[in-house]
Order: structure tokens, then sequence, then C-alpha cells
């Protein structure tokens, strides 16, 4: 230290120590001590934590650059700005470079672009994962070094014969950070890589089992570390990289901690999920949106460890998350939905849950069922609660019943009794005080009443679901009821009077993030622009929201705008096409068991008079038995072939 000191003393120069974090007490102590007597001296760190002394600035190196998710079918077959920005990232552009530093003919394209995005990704853009899984592309393709990222710790070997032991292997790398730690940090590290996606502190408090202000310190110290990311926000949250959550996932394995852990991560998250459903349904929608969003992966991970071991736990988580999955009108919901419908169909051997959670849950599964495209499905849920309700003594339950069943019963073309069932549960709404259900009931009647022809009684009803939705203050619901009054002045014919009212759904499902449900006003904007004469107008929205209901996967939609554009065809005296858009929608609708509503009905009847009118029955028949083969790709196709840009 001495002849150090005395080297160093007058000089002005940069002192790197590299690898300082298993002896990161004597190197502290050196560089306080060579601060003292070298005034012109700068140190250069590195270290996986800070050495803690005065005048240090700490810097946090991330994780190389991976490439975005491509957000499209279409991004992924693109070769254009999609590959150039996956080509273009740091982790990428290493794993290129050593795949084909083993394998000289390797190289990036557009059939490899997106498994090595992938695998770059899962491997966090850690340098030496990806280099060691690069060195893989010798034996493996990059789908199958992709595929058996799960078992990362015994794939990713084989490191350079010369480096240092614990960079030869992934798990040699992970290890020496581990072993460096103290118990109580092992522990907390292990519990927290149950959570999938980060927690705040407060989750993070519950499941693991420590104090909060313990649980911090903790924490912070794993932060210094580099072993959990710190994501400042309101609130901070807490991740494990993935490589280091699925380390910490075989230490807690190892434990036998496993499912302790999971049952309190699944605690909690029920009661995350039940808190913000009360509020989905109030003014504090979006905050409770933006919580849900932010544990959307954990919530899933739950619902898995409950239909495996808890199934009144997943009756009940399921459940609590079916107006979060139904605001999104996520697909992904209606599958967690029909297992939750399974567990109900097994209450008559096993009683899992309360009857009426088992009602509420059939309710739930067939609202979201009806929502998302998938009415017929839900059809005989709904039916089943109707009836499981009848022996139970419960106004909520009863009126979700009942409620459900009248909306499922118009989306499958079976609408007798819909007006005695939504009636009855407007009524029990009303006596409980739930402006929620009686904005939602009132506004789906008056979009009823308006399209069976009881316009002026539609008009009243809309009022008092506008006056229910302000009560209620939810921004969601006030967007479901301006979509009513857009479609009510629509059938009306006064198109000026609708384009406010759509334009607030609009804005209000953008607001609310309910993508789907905003492609629906849009829909319904265009039919009532091209109903009010007005094509030019409606056909370019047509042609967009076509792209997304394809995209979407929802074959009653892509048929009612296959339908549209027909109508608009006869209106240009373009029968022929005309004939063939209605043969594609029909053939569409009865693979989907998709009906039409009936006013769409009334709509297509007076097309195929006209179709009649204009064409010999040959023709007629031969274009529609032709657009009947099209596949829906096919469909959409023709229908944007010869539609005005």
């Amino acid at each position: 230290e001495d002849t150090l000191l005395d080297f160093v003393r007058l000089k002005r120069l940069l002192l790197i120590l590299d690898n300082c974090e298993h002896v990161i007490g004597s190197v502290a102590m050196l560089v306080a001590t060579l601060f003292r007597s070298a005034p012109s001296l700068a140190v250069l760190a590195t270290s996986r934590e800070a050495l803690g002394i005065s005048g240090e600035t700490v810097y946090q190196l991330p994780s190389m650059g991976v490439p975005p998710m491509p957000a499209t079918d279409h991004d992924r077959d693109a070769d254009g700005d999609w590959l150039s920005g996956v080509a273009a990232s740091e982790a990428v552009r290493l794993f290129v470079e050593r795949a084909a530093a083993v394998q000289p003919s390797f190289a990036l394209d557009a059939e490899n672009a997106e498994p090595i995005g992938d695998i770059c990704r899962r491997l966090d853009g850690i340098p030496l994962a990806i280099e060691l899984a690069a060195a893989r592309v010798t034996l493996l393709s990059v789908q199958d070094i992709d595929a058996r990222l799960g078992d990362r710790f015994r794939l990713l070997t084989g490191g350079s014969r010369t480096a240092l032991p614990r960079q030869q292997t992934l798990q040699a790398l992970i290890d020496w950070s581990w072993d460096l730690l103290e118990e109580p940090d092992r522990e907390l590290l292990r519990r927290l890589s149950v959570f999938v996606g980060g927690a705040t502190l407060d989750a993070a408090t519950a499941v693991t089992g420590k104090p909060e202000l313990e649980t911090l310190e903790g924490i912070g110290r794993l932060v210094d570390r580099s072993l959990v990311v710190a994501d400042r926000g309101s609130p901070t949250r807490y991740r494990l990289l993935e490589t280091i959550r699925v380390y910490g996932r075989e230490r807690l394995v190892a434990a036998g901690e496993v499912a302790d852990l999971r049952d309190a991560h699944l605690r909690f998250c029920i009661e995350l999920a039940e808190r913000a459903d009360v509020d989905l349904r109030g003014a504090g929608m979006m905050s409770a949106l933006d919580r849900l969003d932010a544990d959307a992966e954990n919530l899933r991970s739950a619902l898995e460890w409950a239909f495996e071991t808890d199934a009144e736990s997943a009756l009940r988580l399921a459940m609590a998350m079916a107006l979060y999955w139904r605001t999104h009108s996520m697909l992904e919901g209606l599958d967690w939905m029909r297992q939750a419908i399974e567990v109900v169909g097994q209450a008559d051997q096993v009683e899992v849950g309360s009857p009426v959670l088992r009602i509420r849950v059939l309710a739930a599964a067939a609202n979201l069922a009806w929502l998302t495209g998938n009415a017929a499905a839900g059809l005989p849920w709904a039916q089943r609660a109707v009836t499981l309700v009848a022996d139970v003594d419960d106004a909520t339950a009863r009126y979700e019943a009942l409620g459900t069943l009248a909306m499922t019963l118009i989306f499958t073309g079976e609408p007798e009794g819909v007006v005695e069932l939504a009636s009855e549960a407007l009524r029990l709404a009303e006596v409980a005080g739930d402006w929620f259900l009686v904005a939602y009931t009132e506004a789906g009647l008056a979009q009823w009443d308006a399209e069976t022809g009881g316009l002026e009684q539609a008009e009243q009803r809309v009022r008092r679901a506008a006056e229910a939705a302000d009560r209620a203050g939810n921004p969601g619901l006030q967007a479901f009821v301006a979509l009513s009054q857009g479609r009510i002045a629509g059938f009306s014919g006064r198109l000026a009077e609708a384009r406010g009212p759509f334009d607030r759904a609009i804005s209000g499902y953008g607001r609310t993030r309910a993508r789907r449900l905003e492609l629906v006003a849009r829909s319904d904007l265009a039919q009532a622009l091209r109903m009010g004469g007005e094509l030019e107008e409606a056909e370019p929205i047509y042609r967009d929201t076509i792209h997304a209901w394809l995209h979407a996967g929802n074959r009653g939609a892509i048929a009612n705008q296959l339908e549209s554009f027909a109508f608009i065809a006869v209106a240009r005296e373009a029968l022929e096409r005309a004939a063939r858009l209605l043969g594609a929608a029909e053939g569409i609708r009865e693979v989907a068991s998709a009906p039409m509503l009936s006013f769409e009905l009334r709509e297509h009847d007076e097309a195929v008079g006209r179709l009649r009118e204009g064409l010999s029955a040959a023709s007629m028949n031969a274009e529609w038995s032709a657009g009947r083969q099209l596949t829906i790709d096919e469909a959409v196709a023709f229908a944007l072939s010869q539609a005005r840009t």
C-alpha cells in the first residue's frame, strides 16, 4: 500500500479496479486512503455493489438493449423497419457476431429474427448469457434454443476454457453473485422469485412474510448488488431479471418453500383483484386498471396456481378479474372463465365455493363471451345461472344472471323474453342502488328498443342511463352510454347529432384502453355514416376497422363488415360484387355461429331484394356461391380490392 501511495500521490491518472464485489470492504478502505493521499487521482471501480464511500458517484450499467416485441403478425412478416430495428439492437448484434464466429454462414434474416429477438429478451440482454446461447447454434437452430430456455442453466454452458470459472456457464455466473449474499438476503431473493413482472413494496412485504422496513432494507441491498431492478414510478416496483428469477425459483424449490410462497402470492392477488373489482365499477376505474395492468403477469401466475391447487380461490380470483377482462375485451379472460366453468360444473359432485359465487362466475363468463363475439358459447352458462339463482336469496346474483341472459339472447339472435329479463334485472339493480348496473342495463335496453323500432322509449332509457353513469362516475360506463346515444341517433337518421356521442365513445374507450370496444364504436360510426348516405366518409373507416377485426379474430364482426361493404356496393349498383360479399359473410357466420341481429337482418333482406331485382338468378347464385368458397383472408382482400381509398 505504501508503494502504491508513493506512486500515485503526485500523479494525475485514472486507476481502474475491476470486479470488486468479493473484496468490497477492503477495496473501499483502499480507495478512501488513496483519495486522502492523491488529490488528483480518479478511480473507476466495477462491482456488483457500490463501495459506499464519500465522493463516490454510482452509475448503474444496464443490460444490453434488446429489440421490441413485434406488434402484429404483419410486423413479423415484414422485412423493412421491424427487421432493421431488430438488427440494430445491441444484444442481437452480439448474438449474431458470436454465432457467426462458430458458424461462419450464420446471418440474421426475416426467418430467424423473431426467435433471436426472443432469446435476447428472455436472457435480459446479459452479455455472457447471449454469448453462451449463440455458441449453441452449432448444435441447435435458434428456434430450438428459444424453446429450451426454460432450462437455461443446463443449456447455457461451454464458455471459453481460458475464462474465469464463473464466466464459463450461466449457472456459475449467478452462483458467484448468490455466494456473496448473506443468508437473509438469499432468503429474500428466492422468495421474491414468486413474483412475475415485479412487485411493489406492499406486495413484497405481504408475500415474503417480513416486516416492511426489513423487506425494504433487504431489497435495497439486492438493488445495490444488481440482483433486483427498481423501476421508479408511483409506486416504485421491484423486479428480477428473468434469468435471476428462474435462478431464484430453483433455490425456492430447493428450500421447500414453493407451496407456502405461492399460496401467499395467491392470497395477495385475490385481495388485489377484489379491491380493484369494486373500483372498476366507479370513479376509481383508471387507477384500478393501472394496478391490474401492472400486475397482469402476477395475476396470471396466481390463476395458474389456483386452478392447480385451490378451486374456490380460482373461482374467487376469476370472478374478481372478470370485469377487468371485459373492460379490455380480452379473449384470454374467456379462456380462464372456461376453466372456471369447468370447476362450477363439478360442483354437483364436490361442493366448490358458495352457490352465489358459482352463479356470479357463470354470469360473468357469459357476459365476457358475448362481449368478445362468442355469445353462442355463453348462452348455456347464462341459462344455467338463471336456473340456479331461483334457489338463492341474493339480489346481486339475481340481477347479474337475469341481465346477462338478456344480453346473451340478443347477441345469439333469440330475443324472446329479453325485455322481461332485463326489466327485472334493472328493477333489482335500482333497489340495490347499483348505478353501474342500472346504467349498463338501461343503455343496453335503449339500444334494443332503437333496433326494434321503439325510438321514443330508447330516448327515455338512454337519458336515465346517462344520469346513472354520471352518478357512478365511471369513464368506461360513460363511454358505453355515449355509444348507445350515437347508435340511437343514427337509427333515427339524425347523423349530425350522432357524431358527438360517437366521438365521446371512441375517446372514452381509448382513454380506458378498451381497444376492442373502441373498435366497436368506430365500426358503429361507419355504419351511421353509411346509413346516412355518407359513403365516401364511411368507406375509409371500414377499410381500417375490417383489418382490426381480422387481427382480433372476431369472425362475426368480420362478416358484419363484409356485409357493410356489400351494402355500399348495392348503393353504387355494383351488384355482382355485393352478391359475392354477402355470400362470403354468410359462410363466415355459419362457421362462427354468429347470426345477424334483427336490425342487421332487415337491411340484409332489403339488399338481397335489390340483388334479385337487378341480377339474373344464375348470376346471383354464381357470385353468392363464389363468395361462400372464399377464406376469411380472401374475403377481406376482395372487399378491399375495389373499395375506394
